[in-house]
């Protein structure tokens, strides 16, 4: 099977080990899928479900409602998110003689979300095995069951590896969109990333993960 073939039917696969050659073939499509735009809320909801844990918002409310306040907050969060960061990259990287279109970027970046989108799936599955402790500081069922502590630490794994996975494919579409390097794009990705969490942190006193 021809892989260039594979890469205009399955983005949403090649995405994660043929990054560069897809987001090139997602912007030089001159019909583009519009299925992208279901991944912004999607990273939106787990980008919240994040920040609840850091919080430990689960000491002072229930799981369920937890969930289902991070479905609102999530919609909005997401094409927020989105957007800021297209927003920066598409400037940071024009200064340092990227080529990217503003559209382009915000192309490129609905894509480059997918990896944060399957950690939702991992923040459902916890919700499962562990209820009300998935979000508390004190998990005594958690910590008495082998187990549990097994899943807990399984699940630890696999946030971390996507996470890492997310801001690589972060960093390759930054580039690609703008037609630079790897390296530029890191620079790109992670001085804007730090700049926006000096603001955020010493001028809102506020960071919404993650930065």
């Amino acid at each position: 099977m021809d892989s260039s073939w594979f890469v205009e039917q399955r983005p949403w696969l090649t995405i994660w080990y043929r990054t560069r050659q897809t987001i090139r073939s997602v912007l030089d499509d001159p019909y583009p899928s519009r299925i992208s735009w279901l991944f912004i809320p999607l990273f939106g909801i787990s980008l919240t479900l994040d920040q609840i844990s850091f919080s430990e918002y689960g000491d002072w409310y229930h799981l369920s409602y937890l969930l289902l306040i991070s479905l609102p907050i999530g919609l909005v969060a997401g094409f927020g998110v989105w957007s800021l960061y297209s927003w920066m990259f598409w400037g940071a990287g024009r200064l340092i003689g990227g080529g990217a279109e503003w559209k382009e970027m915000h192309r490129a970046l609905a894509w480059a979300v997918i990896p944060y989108v399957a950690k939702l799936i991992l923040w459902y599955v916890r919700a499962f095995c562990f209820g009300e402790e998935t979000f508390t500081l004190y998990t005594p069922n958690i910590d008495h069951s082998p187990l549990l502590l097994t899943f807990y630490f399984l699940f630890f794994f696999l946030d971390v590896l996507l996470t890492v996975w997310f801001y690589g494919i972060l960093i390759k579409s930054t580039a690609e969109a703008h037609r630079f390097s790897f390296w530029k794009g890191a620079a790109t990705v992670l001085v804007s990333l730090a700049v926006l969490w000096v603001a955020l942190k010493y001028v809102v006193g506020f960071v919404y993960m993650p930065l």
